[in-house]
């Protein structure tokens, strides 16, 4: 069952996400991510159903799959009139449901919920696990976007 996440969810959404954050950089210390781990239940228990959304796929009453949307309002452009752009994040599936199409039916529900909006964009980062799933769905790769690190000087 696919459904979009609520405030009761918040908790399972924070673990899910730790879970990813731990898989894609692949840290072994979880002492190293307690300050991350505070900040995003901060984050979420402020900005759910505001600027952030969430679908969750649910099995036998557990979350095994969950996604994250952050809707940004930019000023609009020539190629995007509204300003307005959809960031797909978060998107994560326990191990032992990889590989059943999860992911591709949240991508696809949060792409169906976006068109019902002014948004005219929508993007995300890739895992190079993940990327196949999103090319299949017509996601394009894009190499424009520069990143300056203020913490360490640029490096």
């Amino acid at each position: 069952m696919i459904r979009r996440a609520e405030t009761r969810d918040i908790d399972r959404l924070i673990k899910l996400r730790m879970q990813l954050i731990k898989e894609a950089n692949t840290i072994q210390d979880d002492s190293a991510l307690l300050e991350i781990e505070e900040n995003n239940k901060c984050y979420i228990h402020n900005e759910l159903n505001k600027t952030f959304f969430s679908w969750v796929i649910e099995e036998d009453g557990e979350i095994i799959a969950v996604s994250g949307l952050n809707i940004l309002a930019k000023p609009p452009t020539y190629t995007n009139p509204t300003g307005k752009e959809g960031f797909i994040m978060n998107i994560y599936v326990v191990p032992y449901a990889r590989g059943k199409g999860y992911a591709t039916c949240l991508v696809n529900e949060i792409i169906g919920y976006l068109k019902q909006t002014d948004c005219r964009k929508v993007s995300l980062v890739a895992t190079d696990a993940g990327r196949h799933v999103y090319e299949k769905i017509g996601f394009k790769i894009k190499h424009a976007v520069m990143e300056y690190d203020l913490l360490t000087e640029g490096y």
